[in-house]
């Protein structure tokens, strides 16, 4: 958590130093829950290419004082952005230096934007010296070893500086805090609700809870704070007492509720995933809930382990338990109440025998009606809260299931699929089968059948059987899917393609056609006239660009002046070069495969059918295109548009 912090954090401030136990090398066994600076390092590697620093580099430096860069550069010649030590410094021209004056020095390189250090405990005084801000992330195992962890700062920090913590318990950390830092010294508690799985914190919670002792504010108490507003968090003012109490739902039980449903199926043997066919709007998203907590807590135990430990209402994990126990008793017919609920007063209505025209309820009905639930009329003078939480549940799959709404109409059709991870479009035709979505399914994959933009066909068309082959398909993860506009599919088809053959001027096809992939619906030509003045850049931007005949797009042009002979120019006109870039749809474009490859289907020998194929799929691209380009000629025509005429001279 400290380090997710600091990815917040570091585009705002000079500096910024993170204190771990790292080992004395840069590597950690598998046994040492010590973080690796390694790692530390490349988690805060997305913060530099976001900021844009340009010339920053990452410095490993060891226990030997030996300047190394991950690159093998020599750290002396290399501006840095970030610096490790593991309790030793670099000897610089014969003086060893201190972590805060190397740093300081990094700082006033040319093109250092930003400078990271990770040190070690051992330096705890000497970096609270030079810091405005000391954020502690370890976790609270008693008010004693935490007093210890905390007092070597304590000793450093400087009058007016800012102590925080990111524990997930508040109420005794900063209990603890409030002893062993002097007045002088700021406190604040703060909590983000959130870990690093998530992409984007914007939104997400961040609880904020004061000194318990109501020691005076510091000036960085609320930089810090606005910091983190800035950023597109949301803050919640809480004491540490409330804090504890909210968290003791909030964190502890329900990582406990999902933990249990998901280990309930390790110990079944059962891959959940094979599920996701049957898949119902509670069952689906409960499911990666339950996943994703299992996957976070294998990788970091002691910290899921601090949330169960640390908890203020540990009580509520049997609660939960006596209660499933309840339900499970209800569910098989015992209709005994005995060491139900403990711990919670149980109503005269919730044990009685509901009677309905003489016939008595089943036990589980009795609870399913009578137990309720916190939110509904019953429990509050409106039904809002309980609307609420049905409609927000609904939205918890609302982005997927639109995509898939989205897939399902698209199915059959070509498509662009830009995975929103790496950027990477990939054009093809959507492949689903509704009635065997688990074999292509779009439980937790978008499946396409590769459209190859030079032939202009489907990957494997023509090799036998139509449908598409496993080998012929290409699968993206449904959460990194996205589908793409079609006009937003032809403009990456002009930023990336070339042309089919010869020159082409248009964005992306010029001088670069042989590194980049030809498309087979692209055409391109030059027309020279004469253009009314009016037609600038920015009115044939507004007005020619568009859509011409039944799938072929005018999608760029530029004009580019020319020098003739004034007599050549009819007044109020220029000499103009058009230069034009048609583009043919994917979509229309398969068609136009697909009616060329019925035209040859009685021709027996294999060469000769697949050379007149063809031939005639570039008889039919032509012709669209060329049918193209005339109606851009007579638009251009009808909009004032001249031919450019070589008048003969008297004489």
């Amino acid at each position: 958590m400290g380090s997710l912090l600091a990815e917040l954090l570091l585009p705002k401030v000079a500096g910024c130093v993170l204190v771990d136990r790292f080992p004395d090398g840069t590597e950690v066994s598998e046994d040492d829950r010590q973080v690796s600076p390694v790692a530390a390092l490349q988690r805060l590697a997305p913060v530099v290419r976001r900021e844009g620093w340009r010339e920053s580099r990452f410095a490993l430096v060891g226990t030997t004082g030996a300047w190394r860069l991950a690159s093998g550069e020599d750290l002396r010649e290399t501006p840095a952005l970030a610096v490790y030590s593991a309790g030793t410094f670099p000897d610089v021209d014969g003086e060893r230096e201190s972590l805060i004056r190397w740093m300081a020095d990094l700082r006033s390189r040319e093109g250092v934007q930003g400078v990271v250090g990770l040190a070690s405990p051992a330096l705890a005084s000497e970096i609270a010296g030079a810091t405005d801000i000391l954020l502690v992330a370890t976790p609270y195992i008693s008010r004693d070893s935490f007093a210890e962890v905390i007092r070597p700062y304590a000793t450093g920090l400087r009058p007016g500086a800012l102590y925080g913590d990111v524990l997930s318990l508040k109420e005794q950390p900063l209990a603890v805090a409030s002893e062993v830092l002097p007045k002088s010294v700021g406190i604040i508690g703060l909590h983000p609700l959130f870990g690093r799985a998530v992409v984007d914190p914007t939104g997400l919670v961040v609880t904020v809870a004061p000194a318990p002792d109501g020691r005076a504010g510091v000036r960085w108490e609320r930089w810090l704070v606005n910091a983190l507003a800035g950023s597109g968090l949301l803050l919640t003012p809480t004491s540490g007492a409330e804090h504890d109490a909210a968290m003791s739902y909030v964190q502890a039980l329900t990582h406990f509720v999902l933990l249990s449903f998901a280990y309930t199926f390790v110990r079944a043997n059962q891959d959940p995933t094979q599920l996701l066919p049957f898949r119902t709007p509670v069952f689906e998203p409960l499911l990666y809930l339950a996943a994703r907590v299992a996957a976070l807590a294998q990788r970091a135990p002691d910290v899921y382990r601090a949330i169960q430990e640390e908890t203020a209402h540990p009580e509520l994990r049997r609660l939960f338990v006596d209660t499933a126990r309840l339900l499970l008793q209800a569910i098989e017919g015992n209709a005994s109440a005995e060491g139900a609920l403990q711990g919670q007063a149980i109503t005269a209505s919730s044990t009685r025998t509901l009677e309905r025209s003489g016939e008595s309820i089943p036990r589980l009905v009795e609870l399913l009606e009578e137990l309720g639930a916190p939110w509904t009329p019953e429990y509050h003078q409106y039904a809002e809260p309980y609307e609420h939480l049905i409609a927000m549940s609904n939205m918890l799959t609302d982005r997927i299931n639109g995509l898939r709404y989205q897939l399902l109409l698209s199915n059959g059709r070509i498509r662009g699929v830009q995975n929103v991870r790496t950027g990477m479009m990939h054009i093809g035709c959507i492949s689903i089968d509704p009635q065997h979505h688990d074999r292509v399914d779009l439980a937790s994959r978008v499946r396409f059948r590769r459209f190859n933009l030079t032939l202009g066909a489907l990957e494997g068309e023509g090799e036998g059987d139509q449908e598409a082959a496993p080998t012929f398909l290409g699968s993206l993860p449904l959460a990194q899917a996205e589908l793409v506009a079609d006009d937003e599919v032809l403009l990456w088809l002009l930023e990336h393609t070339g042309p089919r053959s010869g020159r082409d001027d248009g964005r992306g096809g010029s001088g670069q056609g042989g590194m980049r992939p030809r498309y087979a619906g692209r055409g391109h030509f030059d027309l020279s006239l004469v253009a009314p003045v009016w037609l600038d850049e920015e009115s044939v931007e507004r007005l020619l660009i568009r859509q011409w005949g039944k799938a072929v797009y005018l999608v760029w042009v530029d004009m580019k002046g020319q020098i003739v002979p004034s007599e050549w120019i009819p007044e109020g006109g220029r000499a103009v070069i058009f230069r034009i870039v048609l583009l043919i749809t994917p979509q229309h474009l398969l068609e136009l495969r697909r009616a060329s490859r019925d035209r040859v289907a009685g021709m027996v020998n294999t060469v000769e059918r697949n050379q007149e194929w063809d031939r005639r799929f570039a008889e039919l691209v032509k012709g669209e295109l060329s049918a193209a380009r005339n109606a851009v000629v007579d638009w251009l025509f009808e909009h004032g548009g001249t031919e450019l005429r070589r008048h003969s001279q008297a004489g």
